[in-house]
């Protein structure tokens, strides 16, 4: 669980990271105005709080379709969108609104 958690955190940041760079190419900005590190660390909290839930609902879902047939997978794939995500939406959804408010504040 927590390699789950970590590696969430570390992947969302790491994405972030990347996202700020593309951004920062597209719209000309200079490269000493930096990088908006509590931007990146929001998204690091946002994968931490998706690790153990995310943890949790797959090993779940190993136990209820213990089968590793194409049938079995379609299943655990359909069961993950239909239910499993939403969590991970929610908390995506409520950071990424509250960053938009912020960001529009500031610029």
């Amino acid at each position: 669980m927590y390699t789950n958690t970590l590696t969430g955190g570390v992947l969302l940041a790491g994405g972030d990271l990347i996202e700020q760079e593309i951004e920062s190419r597209l719209l000309g900005r200079t490269k000493n105005s930096g990088y908006d590190l509590t931007r990146t660390a929001r998204m690091f909290a946002v994968g931490l709080l998706g690790g153990p839930a995310h943890h949790y609902w797959y090993t779940f879902l190993d136990r209820a379709v213990p089968h590793k047939s194409l049938r079995a997978v379609g299943a655990k794939i359909l069961a993950d969108q239909v239910s499993g995500k939403n969590y991970n939406r929610f908390i995506f959804l409520m950071h990424s609104s509250d960053h938009v408010n912020m960001t529009k504040y500031r610029e």
